[in-house]
């Protein structure tokens, strides 16, 4: 049987430059059993993070119910089998077919002190570290003090794909009460320091997928040469690989480069005739302060699910919208009033700041409506992994993923048993079909599973930090959640 590089590219020639495609996973670049790639080494395993903001419904997530209105009801230390249909926020995932690849871990606490809302929860859970700033607006209240798990792992990865990692992001704003301060991106590098999400598919699919960098104007050549197809720069070279592959793989091919096709007519958006619009976002864009997040997210899905399937990188975050979103969901096509409440008086329309009336307990039906789209959303990009196969599973048997929000529930902003969904399988290193109930275990103990699964060695994740009110601070761990370990 023939065998290629794992590494191997489609290249061509365009107008502007040198052209190459990522080619997904063929047999012809594995071991004879579908398990690992030619040369021995094992499949890629990636680690990401779906970020969301201002929490959710508890009644409508954990699954056998809550009590004092955020924290899960279960028996410490017990594992047992998940059934995501079974509350409305989870059974997207259930609807996808996806039951097989998630687990929820509830029973957890942050550990981060003194409480900052939307703050103490979001730092630990994604950092394992948290430095309150005495409650200063201007430095954004508190902040990170080591890396997020998913830059943890970009650093573990660097050099092992083209691109370190990808940060993406749907609804675009700042947090609600935080104009202007970074601190709401998902991503973060270092003490209080944050890397802003990509917001434009199209300009995220000319950097994957492009090598040539327009010099005259960098937005009207963007837009200009990713409507002309990359697929005809490269289709000699595809023609010579087909000749060599088995009938499997050529199915592969074929489906992989449909799908890249199929996404440049999406973000061309009318082909070569179309003009150069003057926002900066031609896929989905804002106009007059309206967003499509369904739309976007959709892109954004899809190009994350080649960019994954190419090895381009293994690394990402996901923000679907921003910790304390003032997002107008009323502005969203399918939410504006098409949605009924249970209360006639709360019906979701626009003109509401999502994280403002999500104080009131009389706005908590709309909760559950933008939180049952929001995981819908994340149910879909979680689809469009698990539909391209890799090896002898998927694209999304090869990675490690957790869902999460920064606090439980937005009326107390409380923080016991935050929402914690690990979606893929890691290669093997995470099960799927589970709920484990902890013991106050510290939330941080999630980070730590996705990297250990992924197979970055660290001892620790995110680190205690003598908070001057609250020396006991420390959201940090060495431990993992062994129960969904594989």
């Amino acid at each position: 049987m023939m065998k290629i590089a794992r590494r191997q590219l489609l290249r061509g020639m365009s107008s502007v430059g040198g052209i190459a495609i990522g080619l997904p996973v063929l047999d012809a670049m594995l071991n004879d059993h579908g398990t690992a790639l030619a040369d021995g080494s094992a499949l890629p395993v990636r680690v990401g993070v779906w970020f969301w903001g201002n929490g959710l419904r508890p009644e409508h997530f954990f699954p056998d119910g809550v009590v004092d209105e955020a924290i899960a009801v279960g028996v410490p230390g017990e594992t047992k089998a998940w059934d995501p249909a079974g509350k409305e926020h989870t059974k997207p995932l259930a609807d996808r077919g996806l039951t097989d690849y998630v687990s929820m871990v509830t029973g957890t606490t942050v550990q981060a002190f003194p409480v900052q809302g939307h703050h103490d929860g979001k730092n630990a859970v994604l950092t394992g570290s948290y430095e309150w700033f005495e409650g200063d607006p201007d430095q954004g209240y508190a902040g990170p003090v080591t890396p997020s798990f998913d830059q943890v792992a970009a650093n573990a990865f660097e050099g092992l794909t083209p691109f370190k990692s990808l940060v993406l992001g749907v609804q675009e704003g700042a947090a609600n009460n935080e104009p202007g301060n970074s601190g709401h991106f998902t991503s973060s590098t270092g003490p209080n320091t944050y890397l802003a999400p990509e917001f434009s598919p199209l300009a995220l699919f000319q950097r994957l997928f492009m090598d040539a960098v327009p010099t005259d104007d960098p937005q009207a050549a963007l837009l200009i040469e990713a409507r002309r197809s990359i697929l005809d720069a490269v289709m000699n070279d595809v023609e010579a690989l087909n000749r060599d592959l088995g009938a499997k793989d050529k199915m592969c091919l074929d489906q992989h480069l449909t799908a890249i096709r199929q996404l440049e007519m999406r973000l061309a958006d009318g082909g070569g005739n179309c003009p150069i619009p003057s926002e900066p976002f031609p896929d989905h864009p804002t106009v007059n302060g309206r967003q499509n997040l369904r739309g976007r997210s959709e892109s954004m899905s899809q190009i994350l699910a080649l960019a994954l399937a190419c090895d381009m990188t293994r690394a990402f975050s996901f923000q679907f919208t921003v910790f304390q979103t003032g997002h107008d969901f009323g502005t969203e096509p399918e939410l504006d009033g098409t949605v009924p409440s249970t209360d006639p008086d709360q019906q979701l329309d626009m003109g509401t700041s999502f994280h403002e009336a999500a104080h009131f307990e009389e706005f908590q039906d709309a909760v559950r409506i933008v939180t049952n789209f929001t995981f819908d959303n994340f149910a879909r990009t979680l689809e469009l992994l698990a539909a391209i196969p890799e090896g002898d599973g998927t694209v999304l048997s090869n990675c490690a993923i957790l869902a999460t929000s920064e606090h439980t529930e937005p009326m107390s902003h409380a923080t016991d048993d935050m929402p914690l969904v690990f979606a893929g399988h890691a290669g093997g290193k995470l099960r799927g079909g589970l709920w484990h109930h902890g013991n106050a275990d510290k939330v941080s103990k999630a980070g730590l599973t996705i990297l250990r699964a992924a197979g970055v060695e660290t001892e620790r994740f995110g680190v205690a930090f003598p908070n001057t009110d609250a020396p006991e601070s420390d959201p940090s761990t060495t431990e993992t959640f062994t129960a969904i370990e594989g």
